[in-house]
């Protein structure tokens, strides 16, 4: 087995995944939010990156409930797809082999955050200025590793 993931790799596998997606998807990325964080937490690869996970977890949730409807039905998907991935034990690289098997888990992640981070500084924006916490904006800023509010918010 190759141990490195080409950026190919996971593009085809979006692909495949992104014509599978359905309503159900997101309700199941909805559902097993605390699966997927305690997956995430616990795991020394994926944790670097906790930030985006809670925020990709927080803005499905919200599109979910009808909170926050802006987004493209593509970035939507996308977020159901990364958190799944997260969550998926046998993917292009099993989870049960120890560090690579969470490398794939990571690679989606990084891909899926690379094409749809602007509609999530969008919704960022929208939910910093809507909800006066400040956690969230530390989370926030996090997530995309500076500050992205301006002044006002």
């Amino acid at each position: 087995m190759n141990e490195r993931i080409s950026e190919d790799q996971i593009r085809a596998e979006f692909e495949r995944l992104s014509e599978r997606t359905s309503e159900k998807d997101i309700e199941k990325a909805v559902k097993e939010s605390d699966r997927i964080y305690d997956k995430v937490e616990k795991s020394s690869i994926l944790s670097r990156e906790i930030g985006k996970v809670k925020l990709l977890m927080i803005l499905i949730k919200d599109y979910w409930n009808g909170d926050y409807t802006e987004l493209p039905y593509r970035t939507v998907v996308a977020v159901v797809i990364a958190l799944l991935y997260i969550l998926n034990p046998i993917d292009l690289i099993p989870d049960i082999i120890p560090i690579l098997g969470q490398m794939d888990d990571l690679a989606m992640l990084m891909f899926v955050w690379k094409m749809i981070s602007e509609d999530v500084k969008d919704y960022a924006l929208w939910k910093a200025e809507n909800t006066k916490d400040e956690s969230l904006k530390k989370l926030i800023t996090e997530a995309f590793g500076e500050n992205i509010f301006p002044e006002s918010v």
